[in-house]
């Protein structure tokens, strides 16, 4: 017991992504023999680190063993959509929705074009627009940003040549129009051939929502006629 010790190492951010895995830290405690092994994020003065507590033969086994996941892990880099879009939230909502669109087709492209590993995260508090996550070598890392931006800049081209009409959807007809899953929404996009069907995030409590669509003239007019079917029925 008194040989054990706590050693703190510092994580920079770009390998983050390595120890947000709990089976990683948990095979690291487990092969170098140590009695913990945590993953603290920064605060209070601090920066995120490790914590390992152990002997100092089960130590310096884990600081080789850590060192060789980073080796192999790659980097991690985050496609700010809305930064991307040069602040252009509707259209940084829209390049999210083609990216995940015939099961995320245009991201797996992507993906292998690069030899990166791509996806989506998970939706933040306050209805952020989502952003993309890039995991590999900081050469394919690169490149996959480099891809993506220039999706941006076609998604962007394509949608300036395209009409777009903002729908008010009343606040109790937003589940309706949604459906489960948004799985209605997508019905309608993919129905009418829209390029791009999206509720927007509402602000307040209660008020309305907005639906934006983009695509030719007549398929818009018919995403906008079942559109206020919805919202007229029942």
């Amino acid at each position: 017991e008194a040989s054990l010790a706590t050693t703190t190492i510092p994580v920079s951010p770009e390998h983050s992504h390595i120890w947000a895995d709990a089976a990683n830290l948990r095979n690291i405690q487990r092969k170098a023999g140590l009695v913990r092994l945590s993953s603290r994020k920064g605060g209070e003065g601090q920066g995120a680190r490790l914590e390992l507590l152990g002997n100092g033969q089960a130590v310096t086994k884990a600081r080789a063993l850590i060192d060789k996941l980073i080796d192999t892990s790659g980097t991690a880099e985050v496609f700010e959509t809305v930064k991307e879009c040069e602040g252009d939230v509707q259209l940084a909502e829209a390049v999210v929705n083609m990216l995940s669109t015939n099961r995320a087709a245009t991201l797996h492209q992507i993906a292998r074009d690069s030899g990166t590993t791509l996806h989506i995260e998970e939706g933040r508090k306050g209805g952020e627009v989502r952003n993309v996550k890039v995991v590999g070598g900081p050469t394919e890392v690169a490149l996959a940003m480099k891809l993506l931006r220039r999706a941006v800049a076609e998604h962007r081209a394509l949608l300036a040549l395209m009409t777009t009409k903002e729908v008010e959807i009343p606040s109790d007809k937003v589940p309706s129009v949604l459906g489960p899953g948004g799985r209605t929404l997508h019905k309608i996009q993919t129905s009418t051939l829209c390029t791009d069907v999206q509720l927007s995030r509402r602000t307040e409590a209660g008020s309305a929502a907005v639906c934006v669509i983009r695509g030719a003239e007549e398929a818009v007019k018919k995403a906008e006629m079942m559109l206020k079917e919805i919202i007229e029925s029942g």
